[in-house]
């Protein structure tokens, strides 16, 4: 065949390497010799650079978020409430999975390939994060620290569906990966049954969605109604803010889905080749403002202990505030309920 002949040039963009076999009778060509493929900042693909340095920026903010919050609970701890607790361990669950998620692109930059112990690490705590934040966001609309400091029998529900939830994505994540990254390299029969799988599992998976967005919203108006009627204008004011931001956020993801759809569909795409992980930085952008918002909300004060056994008493004279115990209070309503 003779020496090859190899054009390099440098400079940025993608690059193809093509060989041709000028042969009518078909011989065959064999390759031998080292081989690298690398981007001039290393062995990561170079359309994933910029999405690596979004989740390093991310990590860095979620970071930021959890030390202001500790602080906050370190300066009163003697006050502090127990969402608040979950709270920080929500963002906690963020900050590691961000971690986990830019150190595997950092391991594959450096080696080339992809270590297997950041990958199960950061989609495992991805999922345990989405199950915490939603029964985080269920316990803040149920009004716990506001309204009442237990969730009675609340709890036992909440805790079925996160662990539902965790079974659910776990099995609709794998699938995933198993249909978009392995499907090359499956049979047809073994390619049928892993498509039917993640059907399935992303079936179930939204299923267990709605019946999250359905309590929420039930146990918002809920909440929001017996504020109002009990005159409670305080503690009212900080719903009606929470229901804002939700409203917001929901709007957004309505709005960022049809976008996505579109973008799909359309040919060519509205982003450019290389952006499709800004569709996803979309929606971690869009979940971070939330949590921010709910941590500035409930954020640790000197007085948060106190907030959930205090009702407002409206006077004509001024306002005065009359501290009752929730918790005899609700033994009285359950004994009424009898």
């Amino acid at each position: 065949m003779g020496n090859p002949h190899f054009l390099a040039q440098e400079g940025d963009g993608q690059y193809a390497l093509v060989l041709s076999n000028c042969n009518d009778s078909g011989r065959n060509v064999n390759i031998s010799g080292p081989h690298i493929w690398k981007s001039k900042h290393g062995f990561l693909p170079a359309n994933l650079n910029v999405e690596w340095m979004f989740y390093i920026i991310l990590t860095i903010l979620y970071f930021c978020l959890f030390l202001w919050f500790c602080v906050g609970m370190c300066r009163h701890r003697d006050s502090l409430i127990q969402i608040q607790k979950w709270i920080s361990i929500t963002i906690l669950a963020g900050v590691l999975e961000l971690s986990f998620h830019t150190l595997d692109y950092w391991v594959w930059d450096e080696s080339g390939t992809r270590a297997t112990y950041t990958i199960v690490g950061w989609m495992s705590l991805s999922i345990i994060k989405r199950s915490i934040s939603r029964c985080l966001l269920v316990m803040v609309c149920l009004g716990w620290g506001v309204i009442r400091d237990d969730l009675g029998g609340a709890k036992k529900k909440l805790i079925l569906l996160g662990f539902l939830y965790v079974v659910v994505a776990s099995g609709h994540d794998i699938t995933e990966v198993v249909v978009i990254k392995d499907l090359e390299t499956l049979k047809v029969d073994e390619e049928k049954s892993a498509y039917d799988a993640f059907t399935i599992f992303s079936f179930l998976n939204a299923t267990v969605d709605v019946i999250f967005y359905m309590w929420i919203l039930d146990s918002l108006g809920n909440t929001m109604q017996y504020l109002e009627n009990m005159n409670q204008q305080t503690k009212l004011k900080r719903f009606l803010k929470l229901r804002l931001i939700l409203l917001f956020s929901i709007l957004f993801s309505l709005v960022w889905a049809v976008f996505s759809l579109v973008d799909a569909s359309m040919e060519p795409a509205m982003l450019n080749d290389g952006m499709d992980w800004f569709v996803y930085a979309a929606w971690n952008i869009n979940y971070l403002l939330v949590l921010f918002a709910i941590s500035v909300l409930w954020s640790p004060t000197k007085n948060a202990r106190d907030y959930a056994y205090t009702m407002e008493l409206p006077m004509d004279g001024g306002d005065m505030e009359l501290t009752v115990d929730s918790v005899a209070e609700d033994e009285d309503n359950e004994k009424g309920f009898v």
